[in-house]
Order: structure tokens, then C-alpha cells, then sequence
């Protein structure tokens, strides 16, 4: 466990706390980690195909995204990935982590929404619902 965690990213402060936990855990068991940031806001054409690394996407905001994150990542001894998908992020979460072959999942909580969702937001919820997986949320 804790060998190939995927981190959901989306350049929140409960995020970066995550990739920040994260690092911990990978650092302290050799493991490595896929960051990963989902695009949900991309034309309907689009919503299908999937993206490579996140640098190689002329977004402003995504620009903004891999500087934060590697300013997180600076001096981490072990391999870790930044990746975007395209689509509805629990979907895309589920499937990233299941094609890469991660054993744990790691994202932020969020505090917003329905009564239901008085603790997680919809998107850790689906998540934490849906994944065979471990799922690790920071808040």
C-alpha cells in the first residue's frame, strides 16, 4: 500500500494540502505518485479525449497549476507524473487510477454543497463511493 498513489489536483488549497500528504506517504514507503487534474470545463466535443502531461496544455490555468505543484514536488527523491484528463472528475479519477495502476487515491474534502454533503464534496464523495481502492481525504 501507499506504492503508486494517484492525487486528484485542481489547484485548491485543500489540494495542494493533499499532494502535500501525499508526498509524506510516498516518501516514507518508496512510492511513487500520479498527479492528476481534471478539466470538466471543456467544450462537449472534447470531454472524451483524454490529455497526456499536464505541461503540454497551453492553458493559462494549468500553467499555474504545474507551478504550484512542482513547487510542492522540489527536492522529492521519488518518480511522480503530472497528467489532465478531460470529463467529469470522479469519472476520470476512478479511471486514471485504475489504468495506471495506483493502490490508493489521494484528494481534498470539500466543505460545500447540499446538507448531504455537509463534510465531503460531490466529487470526493462519488469517489470514495465508487473506488475499490483506498481513499485517502485531507481537509
Amino acid at each position: 500500500m501507499y506504492k503508486k498513489l494517484l492525487v486528484a489536483v485542481d489547484g485548491s488549497e485543500v489540494a495542494l494540502k493533499a499532494v502535500e500528504n501525499a508526498k509524506a506517504l510516498a516518501t516514507a514507503t518508496g512510492g511513487e505518485l500520479l498527479l492528476l487534474h481534471v478539466n470538466n470545463s471543456a467544450p462537449e466535443s472534447a470531454q472524451h479525449k483524454r490529455i497526456g502531461i499536464v505541461a503540454d496544455v497551453p492553458h493559462t490555468e494549468n500553467l499555474e497549476l504545474v507551478n504550484e505543484v512542482l513547487e510542492i514536488m522540489a527536492g522529492y527523491p521519488v518518480k511522480f507524473k503530472l497528467l489532465t484528463a478531460v470529463g467529469h472528475p470522479a469519472t476520470e479519477i476512478l479511471r486514471s487510477a485504475e489504468e495506471h495502476g495506483c493502490d490508493t487515491i489521494v484528494m481534498g474534502s470539500r466543505g460545500l454543497g447540499s446538507i448531504t454533503k455537509l463534510f465531503l464534496g460531490s466529487v470526493s464523495s462519488e469517489v470514495i463511493n465508487k473506488s475499490e481502492l483506498p481513499v485517502v481525504i485531507v481537509k
